[in-house]
């Protein structure tokens, strides 16, 4: 007797085949759709469960946190005006009253950095991952620190904030970041940051700031040619700025940049 099958029995045979193939194939989709749904469901829970609940909790904290940096701003400037009267007023118990008030401004930078107890503080909040909070307490963990003098612990934090979609308020952590550079007497990373907070802030009235500093940076270097280069960038690129336009100045009309490219031109 012959083994081999009929016709039907090989169609039968190729049709079943077919079947097993199409489910395992259909399996094998299914479960890449399964895990993938479950990555999905997983993004979404920690976005929506953890995430966002911890990132709402973390801008609450960091307006408390600037209501401190406020505080200590208007306290601060009270007491620079109070320094600031003439010998003739600037009397014993007006210099004790300026000195209590720059105790009450340090006190309230404690605080923004450390917490009160219903504000954790600057420093703690900076390393909440996963929130934008935490960037933006970062650097003004930084402004604090700045403000206080204590320029070594400003770079630390400041280091750490990464530019965010405010142009102009990340530009001015970038340069607070030069400011402490400075003073640090890091000229190179000075000039280098001054320079990224022009580009970050793009506008005729920051940008042109942030490169003359950098111009004059050069200078102190004696890097004329690079100055120049900067002062120059300034007046093309920049010719509505307050320093471009020709300014009164002893009866003539001068811009105040040309006294920089004329400095260095020698």
């Amino acid at each position: 007797m012959s083994n081999q099958n009929t016709p039907k029995e090989n169609l039968d045979q190729q049709s079943e085949n077919t079947e097993k193939s199409l489910l395992a194939r259909n399996s094998k989709l299914l479960t890449a759709a399964i895990i993938i749904a479950v990555i999905a469901f997983g993004v979404f829970a920690v976005q929506y469960f953890y995430v966002q609940p911890k990132e709402e909790k973390a801008q609450s904290n960091l307006t408390l946190g600037l209501q401190y940096v406020e505080e200590a701003a208007q306290l601060n400037a009270q007491a620079t005006s109070m320094t600031a009267m003439p010998d003739s007023l600037l009397t014993d118990s007006v210099k004790a009253a300026a000195e209590n008030i720059k105790k009450q401004v340090a006190d309230t930078y404690q605080k923004a950095l450390n917490g009160d107890g219903r504000f954790p503080g600057f420093i703690k909040l900076s390393k909440e991952s996963m929130t934008d909070a935490a960037n933006i307490a970062a650097a003004n963990a930084g402004l604090c620190y700045y403000n206080m003098n204590n320029y070594k612990e400003a770079i630390k934090y400041l280091e750490q904030f990464s530019p965010q979609d405010d142009k102009s308020l990340s530009a001015q952590y970038i340069a607070a970041l030069a400011n402490c550079y400075v003073a640090e007497k890091a000229t190179d990373k000075a000039i280098s940051a001054f320079q990224e907070a022009a580009d970050i802030a793009d506008n005729a009235i920051l940008s042109p700031t942030y490169l003359l500093e950098a111009g004059k940076l050069f200078e102190s270097q004696g890097k004329n040619e690079e100055a120049l280069k900067i002062y120059q960038t300034i007046k093309s690129t920049y010719p509505e700025s307050e320093i471009v336009t020709p300014q009164p100045i002893q009866g003539a009309f001068v811009a105040l940049i040309d006294k920089y490219i004329e400095r260095v031109s020698k």
